[in-house]
């Protein structure tokens, strides 16, 4: 039986994924660039892996990027992104686990301060038993580091816990920790393999949540 729902945060809870390639697109087009799309779909939903848009942009300049390019960039992120609302669905499903005694958790690649301050600014920072961050583990998604720290926070096992996901490094590390996955695809991660996702939505807002769980159970009785 589902015991636990874990969380995404950057395209799942908030469509964060749109607005970091904002700002990362303005940086470079100030440059007469543009970002390299399918290099950043790699690294959709981790940090510090194959494709760095700080390491690419400064090879292509020829030289590092400044203290206050690179804060520029990061306070530009954070208005772009402060002004998104919660996705469609995500408060439906928080409010079904709370009804049916559903444990719940955020998982992220992202820092603790860009999660947080989301979080909180959403009015969500109290829905959560535990929240999962970078600093926390020594290797993020797709990685299940990330993962097995949530569920050994949350006291459950993995077949007992769903991910909500929105990208294929997400996935890779809810099935890597043993867990069901359900992932809500957006803009830009919608042409990646989901064949070992329990189900893909359009949606959190498609389905009803304990239907999902209990779909979700019968297809592992």
């Amino acid at each position: 039986m589902i015991q636990a729902v874990v969380f995404d945060l950057d395209g799942l809870i908030v469509d964060t994924e749109r607005t970091s390639l904002q700002a990362w697109e303005e940086l470079y087009r100030e440059a007469g660039l543009t970002v390299p799309l399918e290099q950043w779909r790699t690294a959709i939903g981790t940090w510090g892996g194959s494709f760095d848009p700080v390491t690419d942009l400064a090879e292509k300049l020829g030289r590092p990027l400044s203290a206050d390019e690179l804060q520029d960039r990061r306070e530009r992120e954070w208005e772009l992104a402060s002004q998104l609302p919660v996705m469609p669905g995500v408060m439906e499903h928080l409010d079904a686990a709370d009804a049916w005694g559903v444990l719940t958790a955020v998982v992220s690649s992202s820092s603790r301060q860009w999660v947080r301050g989301h979080l909180d600014r959403l009015g969500l920072a109290n829905r959560f038993e535990c929240v999962c961050t970078r600093e926390d583990v020594l290797s993020v998604k797709p990685d299940p580091s990330l993962y097995y720290r949530a569920l050994l926070s949350l006291g459950v096992d993995g077949c007992e816990a769903v991910a909500y996901e929105d990208c294929s490094n997400g996935l890779i590390a809810a099935k890597s920790a043993g867990m069901h996955c359900v992932v809500v695809p957006g803009q830009l991660t919608s042409s990646a393999d989901y064949s070992q996702a329990d189900a893909v939505l359009e949606s959190l807002a498609d389905v009803d949540p304990r239907a999902l769980w209990d779909f979700i159970d019968a297809e592992y009785a």
